[in-house]
């Protein structure tokens, strides 16, 4: 078979051109997002948030809530707040 007989599920074929559609493009804009060089937590949250036992949480946030990285990220900085209060 060529390479121009194989095709996925994804292709579709109009006006005898390929159009490949992109299933997962919102996901991978996500991780583009969240690969910019802003650091979520400061150098003195990390090391707070490291006492407190949330080490793990803070190389991947998303252990922290099944809803994903970005709530994850809210729930730590919460901890934080609520740790001030006290």
């Amino acid at each position: 078979m060529s390479i121009k007989e194989k095709r996925t599920f994804d292709e579709e074929e109009k006006n005898g051109m390929n159009i490949v559609t992109n299933m997962n493009g919102e996901e991978r804009a996500d991780k583009k997002l969240m690969a910019s060089t802003i650091k979520e937590f400061s150098d003195a949250e990390i090391v707070e948030l490291k006492n407190l036992g949330y080490g793990k949480a803070l190389k991947d946030p998303s252990i922290m809530s099944s809803k994903g990285r970005n709530m994850g990220i809210k729930i730590l900085k919460d901890i934080l707040k609520v740790n001030k209060q006290r």
